[in-house]
């Protein structure tokens, strides 16, 4: 299995608060991402970050099996899991990365293009999502 960062990622200097939350998300996007192509041998994940004047953007892409697509929207559900339980409570990594980017005022969502494609946009000053 391999995992890269892909070439165009660059972050600038980000605040205390903004860096936690870029960590939590990427960390449990590429979590999601290594357990996919894990049992495959061979697979890719592929780690995209990209800083602009308003926004991070995230782009974590696997070669796994991708998302079903009547799941695609509850996968970003806490608690739930596609995975038989390993040692403890599992399905709260995405859900997580759900609430940190709506909390901010961004998105996360996934498609499929031969395998997962999750992006997340965290704004770089946090929007509640109630203000918008």
């Amino acid at each position: 299995m391999r995992l890269r960062l892909a070439p165009s990622t660059e972050v600038g200097l980000l605040d205390e608060r903004l860096s936690e939350d870029l960590a939590t998300v990427v960390g449990n996007l590429v979590d999601n991402a290594l357990d996919a192509v894990g049992p495959l041998g061979g697979g890719e994940v592929v780690v995209e970050v990209v800083q602009d004047t308003a926004v991070v953007r995230v782009q974590v892409r696997d070669s796994g099996p991708g998302v079903a697509p009547e799941l695609v929207e509850e996968v970003f559900t806490s608690g739930f899991t596609t995975k038989a339980a390993k040692g403890g409570p599992r399905g709260f990594g995405l859900a997580l990365t759900w609430t940190i980017c709506t909390r901010r005022g961004g998105t996360v969502n996934v498609r499929n293009d031969d395998g997962a494609v999750f992006s997340a946009c965290l704004p770089v000053s946090a929007v509640p999502a109630g203000a918008r």
